[in-house]
């Protein structure tokens, strides 16, 4: 009578056992069902793709864009464009035509060697600041589209005639709006806007 009952316990114990178990494995083996199923769908969504319009092939196609080494370890505080060219302005003012892959120093009015704290577009002319080694303004330059030559603007008599003439002044950047070229610029008397219209 003692081993029919110790019997009862076991077979009690294993089989609460076996219960709790398969309980605990139904949710384990639904998530590999649910990955599984996942991982079905991926592939069989991008198996399905057309790949003749997509933008899989555009960047297969891409092309690599040379002299894009000027544009590392500096920062980028202006870009512009007219109707052939990208232009970036870093310390000096990079250019790219549209249908090139190129970058390359640009030349302000016949020098390469230069600061240019400021660049505007209106999507026709660009207008560049150019500066001494202090970031003291030389003059405002324009370029028109389709022309090779920088036309200097005068800029630095023009707003020495407003702030007083003999003052030394850095311009801080340029805007175009509306068909009005802003310049703001800072000298010992403070922050200052300017424009041409």
């Amino acid at each position: 009578m003692l081993n029919k009952k110790r019997d009862r316990e076991f077979k009690f114990i294993i089989d609460r056992k076996a219960r709790e178990n398969s309980r605990k494995d139904i949710p384990v083996q639904s998530k590999k069902r649910q990955y599984l199923l996942a991982a079905i769908l991926i592939i069989l969504t991008l198996s399905s793709c057309d790949n003749t319009f997509s933008i899989f092939q555009s960047i297969g196609q891409e092309v690599k864009q040379l002299g894009a080494e000027l544009f590392k370890g500096t920062t980028v505080r202006a870009m512009g464009s007219d109707a052939t060219n990208y232009y970036a302005l870093m310390s000096k003012v990079v250019y790219k035509p549209k249908s090139g892959v190129n970058w390359d120093v640009r030349p302000i009015d016949g020098d390469t060697d230069y600061f240019s704290p400021g660049l505007a577009s209106d999507g026709n002319t660009i207008y560049v600041a150019k500066a001494d080694l202090n970031a003291n303004l030389k003059d405002i330059y324009s370029r028109a589209d389709g022309c090779k030559n920088w036309t200097g603007m005068d800029a630095k008599n023009d707003i020495q005639n407003v702030i007083g003439a003999g003052n030394n002044f850095c311009v801080d950047w340029l805007k175009c709006e509306n068909n009005t070229l802003f310049v703001a610029f800072h000298s010992s008397a403070g922050y200052s806007p300017y424009f041409y219209s």
